[in-house]
């Protein structure tokens, strides 16, 4: 498994957001428990029925504020950096 501590002279960027997202989503689980899994399907079905009506005239704007989840121990908002 790929972590900070053996992160090689080379990483690609797919590795580097691996890392990110793995970080995030167990601070997530610390955060939220077994809640969390529930929490990013529910905004994952609000943000594929919003791009699905995206060429729609008469869709709403999309609230991109519903997306963030927040993680208290390090400050980070899942989809933006507080700060």
């Amino acid at each position: 498994m790929l972590d900070r501590e053996n992160l090689g002279d080379y990483v690609t960027i797919f590795e580097l957001v691996k890392l990110a997202l793995d970080e995030l989503y167990e601070e997530g689980r610390q955060e939220h428990g077994s809640e969390l899994d529930l929490i990013i399907k529910t905004r994952m079905v609000y943000l594929t029925k919003c791009y699905r009506d995206l060429t729609s005239g008469v869709r709403e704007p999309i609230d991109y504020r519903y997306l963030l989840i927040p993680l208290a121990p390090s400050g980070w908002l899942i989809g933006a950096k507080s700060g």
